[in-house]
């Protein structure tokens, strides 16, 4: 099994760069324990300052998932947080940026919903497509962790739009099939959930180029199994996947998003479904950052 790594496709499209529009403060909303805030907050030294509205989804047992992890990584680099409920909170604090002169971008929790949160990973289907050549190897089955959805309808449509630009390529990939499935980690409404990532990859879609019939409800594919019923929370299944990893491998991955996504791989491939596929690609997103927030991995 083969693994390409992609860890900070996510914001760097999302920044406006025009001298007259350039942000002085990066407005996040996010879950507490996302893998992309420290990304966003290494991105945002290069503009001025990072103010991070965190919404905890989780009640944890241990005191210290509200200070370690990307909460520590936070201050150490000088973001500002302020914890939210509503999007009457974040609207305050936009207007109150404003009133002190400053010029703040918002982007919304995941950057899945931002206009542009599809467009990094459609560019990681590109970047898949060229190492494939490079390798002489096709992935004929791709799994990612998946939450608000952009990272998956990212994917999918860029490899939409590699089908359509490429017709020998498109034939190809019909002739060998293509299952690109994410792993749902925020154990949420399902339905309401593909509904969301179908927007995006159509959304992501009519900006490079694609019709809203090119990408199907089918192209879709969510695997709700695995996320231990509720966002956040260990359980065994996942603690199990991230201590094998490391141990066999030498890989981090952590307990919110990338874990349960390896505890997906091997409890499917354990139940052979991955019968008839020739090679399986896992896609690690990051969350090294998030690791000592959670003691009980020990």
């Amino acid at each position: 099994m083969r693994q390409v790594a992609a860890v900070a496709a996510k914001h760097g499209l999302k920044v406006p760069s025009s001298p007259l529009s350039k942000p002085q403060c990066l407005i996040k909303a996010e879950r507490f324990k996302t893998l992309l805030k420290p990304q966003l907050r290494g991105h945002d030294a290069k503009i001025r300052k990072a103010h991070l509205l965190p919404n905890d989804h989780v009640s944890p047992d241990f005191p210290e998932y509200k200070t370690l992890g990307n909460v520590q990584i936070m201050h150490l680099l000088s973001a500002t947080l302020s914890p939210h409920d509503s999007k009457a909170d974040v609207e305050k604090v936009l207007s109150t940026l404003r009133s002190q002169g400053e010029i703040p971008y918002w982007i919304p929790s995941g950057a899945s919903i931002h206009p542009l949160g599809g467009l990094g990973y459609a560019r990681f289907a590109f970047e898949l497509a060229h190492q494939e050549n490079e390798l002489g190897v096709f992935f004929d089955t791709i799994i990612l962790p998946c939450a608000a959805g952009s990272t998956l309808a990212g994917i999918i449509t860029g490899f939409k739009l590699i089908q359509k630009l490429t017709k020998d390529s498109a034939d190809e990939e019909e002739e060998k099939g293509r299952r690109i499935i994410g792993i749902d980690v925020f154990a949420n409404w399902p339905e309401q959930s593909r509904a969301q990532i179908l927007s995006i990859a159509r959304n992501t879609g009519s900006l490079i180029g694609l019709g809203d019939e090119d990408i199907r409800e089918c192209d879709v594919v969510v695997d709700d199994r695995w996320n231990g019923g509720k966002y956040g929370v260990l359980n065994r299944e996942t603690k199990d996947a991230v201590k094998m990893l490391a141990g066999l491998e030498g890989i981090l991955t952590d307990p919110v998003y990338t874990g349960k996504a390896m505890a997906a791989l091997i409890g499917k491939a354990r139940k052979g479904e991955f019968e008839g596929s020739r090679n399986v690609l896992f896609v690690h997103t990051g969350g090294v950052p998030v690791l000592s927030a959670y003691p009980d991995l020990m």
